[in-house]
């Protein structure tokens, strides 16, 4: 009996696809009953497969998301990185490199943008640094399909290991040459470990470098958004100042007035006093 072939006619692979379309809340639980219901009809190989299948983490999640709803998009960026290095090994002009390479990018773009609606409409939120390990996914996905996990990128549970940086620079920079060049000589081996250890170091100051751009975008985008709420105060202060101004002046004109009400009447009391005195011939108390 085969892993995908149960007694009462589970069909396992696809069993598994859909437990990797689920929701995140929802996988253990499901995990779990479907092994259970393997062990029940004795495919035990099946059940002890499927219990030992992880949780996916949640850009791995959203990556899984795009390649079982959004395949078109999906297959549309890895047909662009196929056309890239296609373009690469036949030595194409700098021109149809750069359009190539434009290609993949807004493919790129497109399921970075799908990815942050299935994230916001499952009640996450879609952050940059979340966003980018989903991007660095499918640049793993773009750059070397051929090393992807079986069956393919609908059952990740982590995110793909970046591309290294010669395939990365294969698929962003376009080529400057118009024929591919003639095959250098083999180095020999203490100068072939010198040259991988070059690429190595070269490799890793350019993760060093593009890690500390991204930093500074983030940066730029918080400092933005600070300057933003203390522009919002500060226009929020001006206006309870001007009330205040236009209260105190408002006091003071209702306290003049008061004042005159008050001289008047103390000229109406002298007036009356006087009147008093006058008709009693007497003078005040």
């Amino acid at each position: 009996m085969s892993l995908s072939q149960t007694r009462d006619d589970v069909d396992v692979e696809a069993a598994i696809d859909g437990l990797y379309r689920l929701d995140i809340a929802a996988f253990t639980d499901m995990r779990n009953a479907l092994s259970k219901r393997l062990t029940a009809t004795g495919n035990r190989v099946a059940a002890e497969a499927v219990r030992a299948l992880k949780k996916p983490n949640v850009s791995a999640w959203a990556v899984n998301q795009l390649w079982w709803n959004e395949r078109g998009l999906f297959e549309g960026l890895l047909d662009a990185a196929r056309q890239v290095r296609e373009a690469q090994a036949r030595g194409a002009g700098a021109i149809e490199q750069q359009r190539l390479t434009a290609e993949r990018r807004r493919a790129v773009d497109g399921l970075l943008a799908q990815a942050r609606r299935i994230l916001e409409t499952g009640g996450r939120a879609a952050s940059t640094g979340l966003l980018r390990k989903v991007m660095t996914t499918l640049e793993a996905c773009a750059a070397t399909p051929d090393a992807l996990p079986a069956p393919g990128p609908g059952r990740l549970h982590e995110d793909l290991d970046p591309p290294g940086f010669e395939a990365l620079a294969g698929l962003l920079l376009p080529q400057a040459t118009e024929r591919p060049t003639p095959p250098a000589a083999p180095l020999p081996p203490d100068e072939l470990s010198v040259a991988r250890d070059r690429a190595a170091e070269a490799s890793k100051i350019a993760d060093e470098a593009r890690i500390a751009a991204e930093n500074a975008q983030i940066e730029l985008e918080t400092r933005e958004a600070e300057a933003e709420v203390a522009e919002a105060a500060a226009r929020t202060a001006a206006r309870a100042a001007e009330l205040a101004q236009q209260t105190h002046r408002a006091a003071k004109a209702r306290a003049d007035e008061l004042r005159a009400v008050l001289e008047q009447r103390l000229e109406s009391l002298r007036l009356a006093q006087a009147e008093v005195v006058r008709l009693r011939g007497v003078e005040p108390l």
